[in-house]
């Protein structure tokens, strides 16, 4: 679809919006991702973590008073995220523990991993780097001091890819090397294809 089919749609679409009935609009809303974005901002409001609101606000997870509800194929994508992020490590804890602590019956998996957790098998990830602390004085000094970190990083990871190109590049500039190289890359290239599609 081209920009001027885009513009055409988009106010085709605006004129139609206009034209609705304030209760219509407001249902129009709902359906949309606006509506999910106010409801996660709420839940944000409330002390819940981020992912906590996103899942609540797109109702794949539902929390009366304390107990959580959770489908078993959402349980499942949030283990997977609980082995490398300690957002979806606490949420799931907290789903065994509410309903653990409301009496109720947990599923086979809900199980599983609550004994995994109590007995320390499943422990909770650390957190990125964005989310470890440097310097307790203030977030100013902190975010300076990971900015700092960061650049030199890039300046030193950059200098070494620079060093190496302009290495390479008077090898392959030789037109035999250029196409040994050229075949040796593409050999390389196959052999690491095959071996991502051998893990699958």
């Amino acid at each position: 679809m081209n920009e001027e089919k885009s513009t055409k749609l988009a106010k085709y679409i605006k004129r139609q919006f206009d034209e609705l009935t304030p209760a219509a609009k407001n249902k129009v809303w709902m359906f949309w991702p606006g509506d999910r974005l106010v409801k996660a901002a709420r839940n944000l409001g409330s002390g819940a973590s981020f992912l906590e609101a996103l899942w609540l606000a797109e109702g794949r997870l539902t929390k009366k008073e304390r107990l959580y509800a959770v489908s078993a194929r959402d349980f499942e994508k949030l283990y997977v995220l609980a082995q490398n992020n300690p957002e979806a490590y606490d949420l799931l804890a907290e789903i065994c523990s509410s309903t653990l602590c409301a009496g109720s019956d947990l599923s086979k998996n809900q199980r599983a991993v609550a004994g995994a957790i109590l007995q320390g098998v499943m422990k909770r990830p650390k957190r990125s780097y964005a989310g470890q602390t440097l310097f307790e004085e203030g977030l100013l000094t902190d975010t300076v001091a990971k900015t700092a970190a960061l650049v030199v990083v890039i300046i030193a990871v950059n200098t070494a890819w620079l060093g190496f190109g302009s290495l390479f590049s008077r090898l392959l500039s030789r037109l035999r090397t250029g196409r040994m190289a050229n075949i040796g890359f593409a050999i390389m290239l196959i052999v690491s294809v095959g071996l991502a599609l051998s893990d699958l």
